[in-house]
């Protein structure tokens, strides 16, 4: 008997620590620290260089405040961290910023990191694993219920008949409850390691709904987007996060230089097309390649030209087309740069293709919140709030407006035979009705190739969709007598890129040399 006792007593003290270690220093969502040194750097622009992360976490990417990585130059932090992309590269003295998998970095004295003999090192905060903690809640769940039913049996001073009856009732509802304490406490682990695993900014916004905060900059007119009559979102001139000064009310397009009158701008050009025009990802609008551009032909050609960036993210040729008829043919543009296609590979994944691309948009109607509200009676649950979450406020961060105007997404593996089966006929004439009624309006028309590298599963077969829409462009710049700068596809490389298509710094300095290059070697020019 003492024995028995001495190896019971063990046993929960064992148990006890392991409770302790798990979710007190290993508690849900905590993370350790893992370091990375900085290899193969290489410069960028100013007082920025660049190095590549070696593991993928929560970045600052499009402005997003996610990230935690910290900086070291020989074991001195350096900072401010998580600064503007220009403030790294015209300030330095060991500003930061974390881009996707890089970091874009300056030396604390200006120096060459190449070359100045000084260790750099990437500070990662990366969750701890969730499993032990799971295992532990399923270990406590069997033990507790394997005593309640005990002390139930062993207590119970009622007649066997009705022993027998209560017994199995007061077990079912034991083991029920406690089921459901444990299926809440998995919940809870789970739910606070996936938090970790996204960052700062998104555990924000999921604080801000599930626990119904006052804070609601997140919400309905607060997002980059808004909804809109005609078409089925558009840049939201009231957001209040990092680019709000960008936004302008009239037409929805990123700029912040004032519109002049018409007859003080001598040579208007509108860059039409989706988010490579846009900038994605890059928060500074002078980092756009078409601000790029703009500088350029204004020291060729005067400041009285303007060069505006018409581009907003996820948006189709009919997207470009209804923006333009609804808004932007007031500005009344000399020459008009398409920069489409990507877009409409999209509709042409989506089962069978019609014209309108229905079978690929859906209505994005927020009514002034862009989740869902939660369920008030529900919000106790941990099961709800991990359901809530990973449902809804991932799929907002992750996805993006492209994700909440759209339908769910096929299988890659379903790509290439919807290409197939979905000809690309309906960009051709979407395109070809756009590049007719700008040319009737007395615009000149050039148009753009789109520069596209496949990094990811489907990856090669949407490159073929795009190089297909290339490909269009091409055919029907011959046939209505307009430029097409197939050449540009020859200039640019897969590094001026951070993904698939969006260029970076480096890659917007490149596109917006190419594109005046194009235009000086065909004389497209103020007259």
């Amino acid at each position: 008997m003492r024995l028995a006792t001495y190896i019971t007593a063990v046993s929960l003290a064992a148990l006890a620590a392991a409770h302790w270690w798990a979710f007190h220093l290993r508690a849900p969502g905590t993370t350790v620290d893992a370091t990375y040194a900085l290899e193969e750097v290489r410069a960028d622009k100013d007082a920025a260089w660049i190095a590549e992360l070696p593991i993928s976490v929560a970045s600052d990417q499009g402005g997003k405040g996610n990230s935690s990585v910290r900086l070291l130059e020989d074991g001195v932090e350096l900072g401010p961290a998580h600064a503007m992309h220009r403030t790294v590269r015209q300030t330095g003295r060991g500003a930061f910023t974390h881009r996707g998998d890089r970091l874009v970095f300056s030396t604390s004295d200006g120096s060459d990191p190449t070359h100045n003999a000084k260790r750099y090192t990437a500070v990662v905060p990366v969750p701890v694993a969730a499993w032990p903690r799971v295992l532990l809640v399923v270990f406590d769940y069997l033990l507790a219920s394997a005593a309640c039913s005990w002390l139930l049996a062993r207590r119970s001073q009622l007649p066997p008949r009705k022993l027998s009856r209560l017994f199995i009732a007061g077990r079912w509802c034991l083991t029920l409850a406690l089921a459901i304490i444990a299926v809440e406490a998995i919940c809870g682990v789970v739910l606070a390691h996936r938090r970790a695993l996204v960052g700062a900014a998104t555990s924000a916004l999921a604080d801000a709904v599930l626990d119904d905060g006052s804070e609601r900059s997140f919400h309905g007119q607060s997002v980059q987007y808004s909804e809109h009559h005609y078409l089925n979102y558009v840049l939201n001139p009231d957001f209040r996060g990092g680019v709000a000064h960008q936004f302008e009310r009239d037409y929805r397009i990123r700029r912040t230089e004032p519109l002049r009158a018409r007859n003080e701008s001598r040579w208007r050009v509108l860059v039409i097309g989706g988010s490579t025009t846009y900038g994605e990802g890059l928060e500074a609008e002078e980092d756009t390649w078409v601000y790029q551009l703009e500088l350029r032909l204004r020291a060729e050609h005067g400041t009285d030209v303007e060069v505006i960036n018409c581009g907003v993210g996820g948006y189709t040729m009919l997207e470009n087309v209804i923006h333009y008829v609804t808004m932007l043919s007031e500005l009344q543009p000399d020459l008009v740069l398409l920069l489409t296609g990507i877009n409409d590979v999209h509709p042409r994944l989506f089962g069978d293709i019609r014209s309108d691309y229905s079978n690929y948009r859906k209505p994005w109607r927020s009514d002034g919140w862009v989740l869902p509200e939660p369920l008030n009676w529900l919000r106790w649950s941990q099961a709800y709030r991990l359901f809530y979450f990973a449902t809804h406020v991932e799929s907002v961060q992750r996805r993006g407006i492209g994700g909440l105007a759209a339908y769910k997404y096929p299988d890659p593996s379903t790509w290439a035979a919807s290409l197939k089966r979905n000809a690309p006929d309906y960009y051709h004439n979407h395109l070809r009705a756009f590049v007719q009624m700008l040319k009737a309006q007395g615009s000149q028309v050039c148009m753009l190739p789109q520069h596209y590298v496949a990094t990811k599963d489907g990856g090669e077969c949407f490159a073929d969709g795009v190089r297909e829409h290339n490909a269009v462009a091409a055919q029907i710049s011959a046939e209505l007598d307009v430029h097409y700068a197939a050449e540009l596809l020859d200039g640019l490389r897969p590094g001026d890129t951070f993904d698939h298509c969006h260029f970076g710094v480096a890659g917007s300095q490149r596109m917006a040399e190419l594109v005046a290059a194009f235009l000086r070697a065909k004389r497209i020019a103020p007259r």
